[in-house]
């Protein structure tokens, strides 16, 4: 490496190896969980809902948002 490339590498920011990665699919499950169930995601539910839309089809956009999203 060039010293300028020895200034900008840190261990902390490397990509891990591939015996670090533990996550199953259960830990991105709950990631997910966590990322959908929040006040914003009830906030937009109940704007489309203000907006015209069932509560159903509000539901629906949101969970459709966060699948393509997440």
């Amino acid at each position: 490496m060039t010293k300028q490339a020895d200034d900008l590498y840190n261990d902390d920011l490397a990509p891990t190896s591939s015996e670090q990665r533990t996550w199953d699919w259960k830990a991105y499950a709950a990631l997910w969980v966590a990322m959908v169930v929040c006040v914003p995601t009830y906030m937009l539910a109940g704007g489309l809902i203000s907006e015209g839309m069932s509560w159903w089809q509000a539901v629906l956009t949101v969970l459709l948002g966060n699948v393509i999203v997440l």
